[in-house]
């Protein structure tokens, strides 16, 4: 089974994980390039536990990445999508 990914955006249209990507592209490129590849891993499922990903509860949970800049991109799934 393959998900796939959509960054939630604000009434105002707004995207905070965008806006997280593109500054960390400008501080650090090395944990960008490693967030958008986490991201891609996680359309499979055999990906959605540890080291990269962890349940955080209540039907969130994070992508994780340790580098010079430790990260958390939370997640969730949405039924039927």
């Amino acid at each position: 089974m393959e998900f796939t990914i959509e960054f939630s955006e604000t009434d105002t249209g707004r995207c905070p994980v965008r806006k997280f990507l593109d500054e960390l592209k400008a501080s650090n490129p090395d944990d960008f390039a490693a967030v958008p590849a986490g991201l891609s891993r996680l359309r499979s499922h055999i990906y959605h536990r540890p080291p990269l990903s962890k349940s955080i509860g209540d039907g969130l949970f994070e992508l994780r990445h340790v580098g010079k800049r430790n990260t958390r991109t939370l997640y969730f799934f949405r039924e039927n999508r």
